[in-house]
């Protein structure tokens, strides 16, 4: 697939007005971000400690239980010799488990490790998306207010020109004060951006996972995104595919393993004991051997198999209902995303220009005294609003394409 870099309008603008606060840092890139959360996550740590603990457990279910030693003193009378008549018995008993109740024990458990490896897949694809979208949204604002500080650069001079028309005699002091009030109103515009920046700064770096970063505002990277828009079709088909799914799927198997599991626990342990008895009235030696089999005449573990297939039901039900959430919002953010890139291109081709060649013909009519200072004012919104609608449409671009793009990138580590 063809890529090209995601640009916004006004470039020269933007490259004229700079990032004075973080000039002397490099910008940080998208791939950056997203390997610093990947890093430094604690959501992240916490998914890799439970693979651990899955793998563990796994682990203990395919061991044997641990034989017994035991010693007894037996048939001791009550008086006289007790000691002496008495019988001692020494021996170990090992429980054997029947019915291949291990085998079905360590299956669980592995899949229950395997499940936690793909939880935790999901979760850095869910952690790497909102890191794109807070992302695109923080370089929305910077590229808003490169914008804005340019167009009150331009209202600065304005007043500056204006006050040179009222002391020539040119322009009148309702013009001059018009200018001021233009000025002041591109100042508004500028620290509700720069603040609206702050808080996407702070979203991002908490995105990222290291909040106490938050204060830190640096200057933003552009990303990329293709040059059209991908088939649906083809993501919804990687996204099946993806761990986001397969965590799912993988709970399913886990739950019908545990089913299987209860049914093998049915059946009870056969217990075997062999031992050494001294015969102290005959002060002889003699073995014993036995075996010991509980009867499940009660207990069959009816209400265990049935909770655990009724589990299987409710993680069937919620493996479908995830599948048409998620095919549900990669619908969406398809349709976004072909409107916006739709609206973007129109921008481009056409309604950026026509706004330049607008105001340029406005503001040399006012220099010739065609218009007044009211049009050319009208003219710079109208222009300064075209801009951000454009970045509007961009930003709605990118957010779409975060929502998309972990399905056509994933990197899949699994095993």
């Amino acid at each position: 697939m063809h890529r090209h870099t995601f640009h916004f309008s006004l470039a020269l603008v933007i490259l004229a007005a700079g990032w004075s606060l973080c000039a002397e840092a490099a910008p940080l890139t998208l791939g950056q971000a997203i390997s610093l959360a990947v890093a430094h996550h604690p959501e992240l740590a916490e998914a890799e400690a439970r693979v651990r603990v899955a793998s563990a457990l796994a682990l203990e279910a395919g061991l044997y239980p641990n034989p017994a030693l035991f010693a007894r003193m037996e048939s001791a009378p009550l008086e006289h010799r007790t000691v002496d008549d008495a019988e001692f018995l020494v021996g170990v008993s090992q429980p054997i488990p029947l019915g291949g109740r291990l085998r079905a024990a360590r299956k669980v458990e592995a899949l229950r490790a395997r499940q936690r490896a793909l939880e935790r897949e999901a979760r850095a694809l869910e952690i790497a998306r909102s890191v794109h979208e807070t992302f695109v949204e923080a370089l929305h604002w910077q590229e808003v207010a490169a914008v804005l500080r340019e167009a009150a650069r331009i209202a600065d001079r304005g007043v500056e020109s204006v006050e040179a028309r009222v002391r020539s005699g040119d322009a009148v002091e309702s013009e001059l004060a018009q200018a001021r009030i233009e000025r002041q109103r591109a100042l508004l515009q500028l620290e509700r951006a720069e603040s609206r920046g702050l808080d996407a700064h702070d979203a991002l770096w908490t995105a990222m996972g290291q909040p106490e970063r938050a204060a830190e505002s640096p200057v933003l990277a552009t990303a990329e995104l293709p040059a059209e828009v991908p088939s649906l079709d083809a993501v919804v088909e990687r996204a099946r595919g993806s761990a986001l799914a397969e965590q799912y799927a993988a709970g399913v198997g886990a739950a019908e393993a545990g089913v299987e599991l209860a049914r093998k626990e049915a059946r009870p342990d056969l217990e075997l004991e062999a031992g050494l008895r001294h015969l102290g009235a005959e002060d002889e030696a003699a073995f014993d051997v036995g075996i010991a089999l509980p009867i499940p005449l009660f207990d069959r573990n009816q209400g265990l198999i049935r909770a655990r297939e009724a589990e299987v039901e409710a993680t069937e039900a919620g493996r479908r209902a995830a599948l048409v959430r998620l095919e549900r919002d990669l619908r969406r953010a398809h349709r976004r995303m072909q409107l916006s890139m739709d609206q973007a291109r129109r921008f481009r081709e056409g309604i950026l220009e026509e706004a330049e060649e607008t105001l340029r013909s406005i503001e040399l009519r006012y220099q010739a005294g065609d218009v007044n200072l009211l049009a050319v004012l009208s003219a710079r919104r109208d222009w300064i609003d075209i801009q951000l609608d454009y970045l509007d449409a961009e930003r709605d671009v990118m957010k779409a394409w975060a929502s998309l793009s972990p399905f056509l990138m994933e990197s899949r580590t699994m095993p």
